[in-house]
């Protein structure tokens, strides 16, 4: 058996480049034979800045609920042995559940458990508690890929139509919770109705998470995209539903017609009008996005109570 303590430094030098998005005090690497738990905390308004991820509710700072899967995809980035010239590009979470809102009055923590490795790919499954008990559990997979391969031009991507957009209606991103580069929904241009509903986002040069992730070639955090679902239901079904719930499912597709990720049976409960990310069965990246990409969020299959 091995343990292996991470404070701040030592996370740093695990992922050096992701310190702007942080989610992570301390991790605890436990090694029996072929498993790994790792065993981490996080705490806010302390050590590091990270007001770009909370949100308010209620009069209240509370950590964005989708970003708690982006906790556990870090502490399992910290649990991985992979070379100095690579990173782990995550492929797929499924099962992702949240079960309460994570106050950030008191610290988070939790474990991921290294499930069996496959050649380049690492599978995890992982738990975020606080003192009131489980927040979100989620699995997660992931490959590794060497840094020269991420800045190659991506290859020929998987092409779907495009949804027909009927409008153009700008969102008041001053109206969410959170900052509004946090925000991924600048527009809704097909308004609710048939089960669909699709709102359009441009990735841009100047977000602020751009510059770790990743140096020199920026790509957008998978847990972005994951935004964009609650942030067009708010958007698109927010002034129509105020309270609620909303389920379906969602392609999210660049411009020229990449399909970029495909979400299958989402779940965002709305609350005064705004959307909130309750879980998802499977999320699958397909492909990376690039600033100045423009995706559209292509509800369907939508089931709104």
């Amino acid at each position: 058996m091995t343990i292996t303590h991470f404070d701040r430094v030592g996370i740093e030098a695990r992922i050096p480049h992701r310190h702007e998005n942080m989610l992570l005090d301390h991790v605890e690497c436990e090694k029996i034979d072929d498993t790994t738990v790792g065993r981490f905390s996080v705490q806010f308004g302390q050590q590091q800045p990270r007001d770009i991820f909370l949100e308010t509710v209620d009069s209240q700072s509370a950590l964005i609920p989708t970003l708690l899967v982006e906790i556990l995809a870090l502490a399992s980035i910290v649990c991985t042995d992979y070379p100095d010239d690579s990173v782990i590009i995550f492929a797929s979470i499924s099962n992702f559940v949240i079960h309460r809102k994570p106050s950030v009055e008191s610290p988070l923590f939790g474990t991921v458990t290294k499930l069996k490795d496959k050649g380049n790919f690492v599978r995890c499954r992982g738990v975020v508690e606080s003192n009131a008990g489980i927040i979100a559990d989620s699995e997660l997979m992931a490959f590794i890929i060497p840094k020269i391969v991420l800045a190659d031009e991506p290859g020929a991507p998987k092409l779907v139509e495009l949804p027909e957009c009927t409008t153009s209606i700008p969102v008041d991103k001053t109206r969410f919770n959170k900052v509004s580069d946090m925000v991924v929904c600048d527009e809704i241009v097909r308004p609710f109705g048939d089960t669909r509903l699709v709102g359009k986002y441009t990735y841009p040069p100047t977000h602020p998470l751009t510059k770790g992730h990743f140096p020199h070639t920026p790509i957008m955090m998978g847990v972005m995209q994951i935004l964009g679902i609650e942030d067009t239901v708010t958007a698109g079904l927010g002034p129509i539903l105020l309270n609620g719930h909303v389920t379906g499912d969602c392609q999210i597709i660049r411009s020229d017609g990449a399909l970029i990720a495909d979400i299958k049976e989402f779940v965002t409960e709305i609350i005064d009008g705004k959307g909130v990310f309750r879980g998802t069965k499977k999320v699958v990246f397909r492909e990376s996005v690039r600033p100045g990409d423009t995706l559209l969020i292509a509800l369907h299959n939508i089931q709104a109570s």
